[in-house]
């Protein structure tokens, strides 16, 4: 497989910046979403059920936090789906009735054994 930098995946694919602000997601999602090196997406609430699609790089986890309860689930995207723990895609189910980016605080309060990737994972708040 062929390297290519984050810049060339952009300009090939034509990818524009993702917000992950307010966006109307009716049934299911299935973007283009590159997370260059350093870059996370940050933890949030959906509406419907969002597919994560893995091409190239590396590996990346995707957590889900049950608030209901309080179970962590990770599950890991990456090339090597044969013989390794990962997945070339993933959906992760609808949980929500609105985009909702996750409150730190809250999540702290509810997953005090993570503290560490939700203060990661979430924007500071005001």
């Amino acid at each position: 497989m062929a390297s290519a930098t984050a810049s060339e995946i952009v300009a090939k694919l034509k990818l524009n910046p993702h917000p992950e602000d307010k966006v109307d997601r009716p049934v299911s999602t299935s973007i283009y979403f590159l997370l260059p090196a350093g870059n996370v997406s940050r933890l949030h609430r959906i509406p419907c059920a969002e597919t994560w699609h893995f091409y190239l790089g590396e590996p990346l986890t995707i957590m889900e936090l049950n608030e209901v309860d309080g179970v962590v689930k990770l599950t890991n995207l990456g090339p090597n789906f044969i013989g390794e723990d990962q997945q070339p895609q993933y959906t992760v189910p609808p949980n929500f009735q609105d985009f909702e980016l996750a409150k730190r605080s809250e999540l702290i309060k509810q997953f005090p054994n993570i503290e560490p990737l939700i203060t990661l994972l979430t924007f500071p708040e005001a």
